[in-house]
């Protein structure tokens, strides 16, 4: 990821949580998707290595990917420079595990690239990714029961990240 992309990311998540706010999770489309994914393994990579001092923005507990994007995620250059060359193949080897909720469409001509980001860097399972493809294009859903569904899955969501950062 450029560093200007996660300086935007950045400056926001701190200037919203200066006014009282929370982000706690990322919604991405398309090519939004790359950085989705790279700030999810961010932060994961994160909170392995224990990381504080300028790094508590990148946060988050789950995500919303719609008509995903090409691989590979974009990473956050402030999380990777922390990284030493020894870790750097086992952290960015695994697969991320924080919940994603994968919205592809099977009339979307960029369907297979969105596929591709998913199979080789989420873990999907229960608690972890879980991916749906409706009868829709390259744009987001606009079905009602679509869009109850991507809210009741947020809302389980927010209840779950509410309860672990009570418990921290």
């Amino acid at each position: 990821m450029s560093p200007e992309v996660e300086d935007l990311v950045s400056s926001t998540v701190q200037r919203i949580r200066a006014s009282g706010g929370q982000v706690v999770g990322l919604i991405g489309f398309s090519q939004g998707t790359k950085v989705v994914a790279g700030l999810l393994r961010g932060s994961e990579i994160r909170r392995a290595l224990g990381l504080a001092d300028g790094t508590e923005w990148c946060d988050f507990s789950f995500a919303l990917s719609v008509c995903g994007s090409y691989p590979p995620p974009l990473f956050p250059p402030g999380i990777m420079k922390h990284i030493s060359s020894e870790q750097k193949t086992a952290l960015l080897a695994a697969k991320i595990g924080t919940p994603a909720f994968h919205v592809q469409g099977a009339q979307d001509e960029w369907n297979w690239a969105g596929q591709g980001l998913i199979d080789k860097y989420y873990d999907v399972g229960e608690g972890k990714s879980e991916v749906v493809e409706w009868d829709m294009g390259h744009h987001y859903p606009v079905a009602a029961e679509e869009s109850q569904r991507i809210g009741d899955w947020m809302v389980a969501q927010l209840k779950r990240d509410k309860e672990e950062r009570a418990g921290r």
